[in-house]
């Protein structure tokens, strides 16, 4: 687990305030490299070969109430 440690960079006045992470995969958004079904937006992602795939997101419903 240690090496799941991750270290953030605080705000100076921010020291004493909690940060909140989420792990967006599959839990509030999600990809599916099939565009041909209903998606809410398209993207293009580049791979470090170069080669390049769309995808369709889906962003699940009420993920702006946090």
């Amino acid at each position: 687990i240690k090496s799941k440690i991750l270290s953030l960079e605080r705000k100076q006045g921010c020291e004493n305030k909690k940060t909140i992470v989420f792990d967006l995969d599959e839990t509030l958004i999600h990809c599916n490299e099939n565009v041909q079904q209903e998606h809410d937006l398209k993207i293009t992602i580049k791979f470090p070969t170069g080669e390049l795939a769309e995808a369709g997101i889906n962003i699940r419903p009420g993920r702006w109430s946090y």
